[in-house]
């Protein structure tokens, strides 16, 4: 222990006092701990697991968008028409199976556990 030391994110709330500064950001204790924690994160499988379904369903989505342009296309619908069925197509596919899928997963990952 030292006497007049103040260290660590210490606060003061009342009093006078004349400092000299050691250290500041991340060359301090907390900043050094900050920076740790920064570089040291690493993803779960459950987190890769979900990334890999997220981008499967975004393909999946791209594919049935494009099929759905395609036919619209192959009608010779207008092109108002072409674009409103193609994002409809596009976007009704990533609502239906995401919320299913990490329900299963989290329910498979809490049973292994």
């Amino acid at each position: 222990e030292a006497r007049n030391l103040a260290f660590f994110g210490t606060c003061v709330l009342k009093g006078n006092a004349t400092c000299v500064v050691h250290a500041t950001g991340d060359t301090t204790f907390l900043g050094k701990i900050a920076q740790s924690i920064k570089t040291s994160y690493v993803k779960s499988t459950l987190e890769i697991q979900i990334e890999h379904f997220v981008h499967f369903i975004a393909i999946i989505a791209v594919f049935v968008g494009f099929i759905s342009l395609c036919v619209k296309i192959v009608q010779q619908a207008e092109v108002a028409d072409m674009i409103q069925y193609t994002a409809c197509a596009l976007f009704s596919q990533v609502p239906e199976g995401l919320l299913p899928t990490v329900t299963i997963s989290l329910m498979f990952a809490s049973a292994e556990m």
